[in-house]
């Protein structure tokens, strides 16, 4: 009887410790001091400044992550695996992916808001610089004085290790 008590408790110890592990999400898979965070409903990886680089982006997880390059810019919509989880990048303003804030960016969220063209997915997350779930003539304004020295949507926005990298693009 005590027997058949302790494997009962032994595999209730068990389904619960995987439960919680199951339920702790994909923003676990961060070290501790990272400043990035982990948008649970999409997967998307925010808080990337431009001109990151893949070595401080792995820098930030628990995980190995082989899916980019340690020199080379990473740009929205990347995808990365990390603990077996499945993420997307979404680089704040870096419409177009290349992991760089350009004329281009600004451009096309621009044209977004104007009905011209319809972004999606990363790119529309990445669009959304003031965070209000909108894309507006303040985010394209946004991205544009950042773009031309006037302002700096990424103020106060840190990657560990320190974010002085200049990235290959």
């Amino acid at each position: 009887m005590k027997k058949k008590l302790l494997i009962v408790t032994f595999c209730m110890v068990l389904l619960i410790s995987l439960v919680c592990v199951s339920m702790s999400g994909a923003a676990n898979i961060l070290v501790d001091d990272s400043h990035l965070y982990i948008e649970e409903t999409t997967n998307y990886v925010l808080g990337i400044p431009v001109k990151c680089t893949g070595a401080q982006l792995k820098s930030n997880f628990d995980f190995s992550i082989t899916d980019i390059a340690d020199d080379l810019a990473v740009g929205t919509g990347l995808s990365i695996k990390a603990g077996g989880t499945n993420l997307t990048v979404v680089v704040l303003g870096d419409v177009n992916g290349d992991g760089i804030l350009t004329s281009t960016d600004y451009m096309q969220v621009k044209r977004h808001f104007s009905n011209m063209i319809d972004l999606q997915g990363a790119a529309l997350r990445a669009a959304d610089v003031t965070n209000d779930g909108a894309i507006l003539s303040t985010d394209y304004l946004k991205i544009k004085r950042t773009f031309s020295g006037t302002e700096d949507i990424y103020a106060g926005m840190r990657i560990n290790p320190g974010f002085n990298v200049t990235a290959k693009v």
